[in-house]
């Protein structure tokens, strides 16, 4: 008879602490009257973390944690390919879901 091992995934590290500050974003947003939010919208193009409603406005949000400033701060891990893939995302995702909002914004959210 043979043995069956299951394999368990595990997250790593980084997915949970990344998991936990979009929460952490997630819950200080709705304070500030955002709504109808999806989490991590993927595309071909990349991920985006946070799609909330300010009224008519989308707002396409980016979260970042950083726990050691020695390589760089949060802010400065965005570079021009990273807003590149975030507007290419958010534009994909108007597309796909057919949304047609007054206006968009992208904001980016971070700690360190």
């Amino acid at each position: 008879m043979k043995k069956i091992l299951k394999v368990m995934r595990f997250r790593s590290n980084t997915v949970n602490t990344g998991r936990y500050y979009e929460q952490k974003a997630k819950e200080y947003l709705l304070k500030q009257v955002l709504s109808d939010f999806r989490e991590n919208f993927h595309s071909r193009f990349g991920e985006i973390d946070l799609i909330a409603k300010d009224d008519d406005t989308l707002v396409f949000i980016e979260v970042r944690y950083r726990q050691y400033v020695d390589h760089g701060s949060a802010l400065a891990t965005v570079t021009r390919k990273n807003n590149k893939k975030i507007r290419m995302t958010a534009q994909h995702f108007l597309q796909k879901k057919m949304v047609l909002p007054t206006e968009c914004r992208a904001v980016l959210m971070y700690w360190e």
